[in-house]
């Protein structure tokens, strides 16, 4: 694995990548899906108890992708600087559990709050069903999602001008020669490496709530976990990952637009939720639709790909670009044949 990781990250290889592709193909285990803690590459395995009637597909945009060339290689760069600047203003490592989300909410509308993208992010309304509940022992299933809810908040005023103030002097150093901070102010550009950086922090967040609500079953639940991600990845939302050429928003809107239109012409149960897969730029989507209908499933599918291709042919005239359909499976990961 940290062989394959080297080896994509060197300069003949040219990306940026992590760990996840790698572990998941080297270590995953048939019908089980898995879970890895980056902060020592442990992998657990776990079984899925989402409803029979919970169906993934993966659409593929067929606008070619490539990790080296997209956007991924900035945003690492951005959260890097982002995270320095940070922790060398507030003496300790702004990169872990320090900073909250309403921290970064704040921080945010304090250096840019003129763009609309400022606005906070908050976690207080997802419905969490029986996972609020307490563990056995009393202490809180998730003690990240109570400490971000309950606990103190760690940047007061007087601490937020302060990080403005360096960022206006000497202390912040843009990464003027990235794209998406060309133009900016000193104050615009910080905002966009912590809007990178509230994202990450989302992330954490949401995806141990998302295993284990597969763990129990709440698809519900499931999905808005899956849809706060999605929309973050967006070129409207923080990560602004999916890429400038428009092909996942546009198949992530076309798979939500068609799934609106099946569930108000339908008295059975019909929902979809979904994100962008990979380093942006094209590859795939991934959307989850939920349904006891499978022919309603194949409709949503078909009409999907109709609504894309008229985006696609408009777009990219001539090419012929056409989305397909892949059904992921819970599969074994690689292994020597005999």
């Amino acid at each position: 694995v940290t062989f394959a990781r080297d080896a994509e990250n060197s300069k003949f290889g040219g990306g940026h990548c992590g760990w996840l592709d790698q572990m998941l193909i080297a270590c995953s285990k048939e019908h089980m899906l898995t879970k890895i803690d980056y902060a020592d590459h442990s992998i657990e395995h776990f079984t899925s108890q989402l409803p029979k009637e919970t169906q993934f597909v993966a659409l593929n945009t067929n606008v070619p992708h490539v990790l080296a060339e997209s956007d991924y290689s900035h945003r690492v760069r951005e959260l890097t600087v982002g995270i320095a600047f940070l922790s060398k203003i507030l003496g300790e490592n702004a990169g872990g559990p320090l900073l909250k989300l309403s921290s970064l909410n704040r921080l945010i509308a304090a250096v840019d709050p003129a763009n609309p993208a400022s606005k906070p992010v908050r976690l207080e309304n997802i419905k969490m069903g029986a996972l609020a509940a307490a563990a056995p022992d009393g202490s809180p299933k998730f003690p990240s999602i109570k400490a971000e809810l309950a606990e103190p908040e760690p940047l007061g005023h007087q601490k937020i001008q302060e990080i403005v103030a360096a960022a206006k002097g000497d202390a912040y150093d843009p990464p003027s020669d990235l794209p998406m901070h060309k133009g900016k102010t000193k104050l615009e550009s910080l905002g966009v490496l912590l809007r990178r950086m509230r994202h990450q922090k989302m992330s954490s967040l949401l995806v141990p709530l998302a295993g284990a609500a597969a763990a129990q079953g709440d698809s519900a639940l499931f999905g808005t976990l899956l849809d706060l991600e999605g929309e973050s990845l967006r070129m409207s939302g923080d990560f602004q990952i999916t890429g400038d050429n428009g092909a996942q928003d546009a198949l992530l809107d076309c798979a939500f637009e068609v799934g609106a239109e099946i569930a108000a012409d339908t008295s059975v149960e019909f929902s979809v939720h979904g994100r962008m897969l990979g380093g942006g730029g094209g590859g795939n989507v991934l959307l989850m639709v939920v349904t006891g209908d499978a022919t309603l499933r194949t409709k949503w599918e078909e009409r999907v790909k109709d609504y894309y291709q008229e985006w696609a042919d408009a777009k990219y005239p001539g090419q012929g670009i056409r989305a397909t359909v892949i059904i992921p499976a819970m599969s074994a990961g690689a292994r020597v044949l005999p």
